[in-house]
């Protein structure tokens, strides 16, 4: 058995990472299923070559920063306290160093979104 890497934990790589289990289809695949339509390949490459090259600035060209209002943040916080927080001594306690960053995960994901539905 291999020693656990403590310089990946450490740096807490390993936890910025997300991860999925999905139930296994193991047994019910269809070899024969139809690719993805090349018009959908072509717009989802467009998305993320816009995500990756604009700035997200205001009408005078200024950047712009994603930031909460009072009310964002008093509900972001609620959440984290009500819900992240005590999970992570039960659902997540498998994973406390990923749920002790699930909080970031959740407003950068929001951030995508937000930029996403701007383009």
């Amino acid at each position: 058995m291999l020693p656990p890497n403590t310089a990946f934990r450490g740096s807490g790589l390993i936890a910025r990472f997300v991860y999925c289990f999905p139930v296994s289809n193991i047994g019910s695949r269809r070899y024969d299923t139809q690719p993805v339509p090349e018009l959908v390949a072509e717009k989802y490459q467009q998305l993320i070559f816009d995500l990756l090259t604009n700035k997200f600035c205001s009408y005078d060209g200024e950047e712009m920063y994603l930031r909460f209002d009072d009310r964002a943040y008093k509900e972001f916080v609620d959440y984290y306290n009500g819900h992240i927080e005590p999970r992570l001594l039960t659902d997540m306690a498998f994973c406390k160093n990923w749920g002790g960053k699930y909080h970031g995960l959740i407003l950068r994901l929001c951030g995508i979104i937000h930029c996403v539905k701007r383009l």
